[in-house]
């Protein structure tokens, strides 16, 4: 079990993302008002653990830092060990992962002088299975398939 930490949303491309107290998953689509709503089946939100971020805070100039920005950012909770299938309740919304993982950027500073910072693992990709309201402070229950 884990906690929602923070949840963000984005208006328009290329803008950064803003951060909000609850988010509406909407089955299929994605999350209402964001701007990837409805755009990819398999990235309709993007999760990641918020110590992930911490861990890293020391390669500030790493793309992924700087490019990446998760919808859902969660506690207590291994991203790492999920695999695509697996189910998730959030709040009263329930999500499949599509994917774990992110692509590393060749380009980025940090890979040239380090190689893979790791940051790629603790992410993952779902989409919305049941929709309804996800809350910060709301729990996460990986599903016993």
């Amino acid at each position: 079990m884990g906690k929602v930490n923070k949840l963000q949303i984005k208006l328009k491309k290329g803008e950064k993302p803003f951060q909000v107290e609850e988010v509406v998953l909407i089955k299929g689509r994605g999350i209402k008002g964001d701007v990837f709503l409805g755009e990819d089946e398999k990235r309709q939100i993007a999760i990641m653990e918020s110590k992930a971020r911490l861990d890293n805070s020391d390669k500030s100039d790493g793309f992924c830092l700087m490019r990446f920005s998760e919808n859902i950012s969660v506690e207590d909770f291994d991203v790492s060990s999920l695999r695509a299938g697996d189910e998730i309740k959030v709040g009263c919304a329930e999500i499949k992962v599509t994917f774990v993982g992110k692509k590393c950027y060749t380009e980025c500073p940090v890979f040239k002088r380090e190689g893979n910072c790791g940051l790629w693992k603790k992410a993952a990709f779902a989409k919305v299975l049941k929709g309804g309201i996800v809350k910060t402070g709301d729990e996460l229950h990986k599903k016993m398939l």
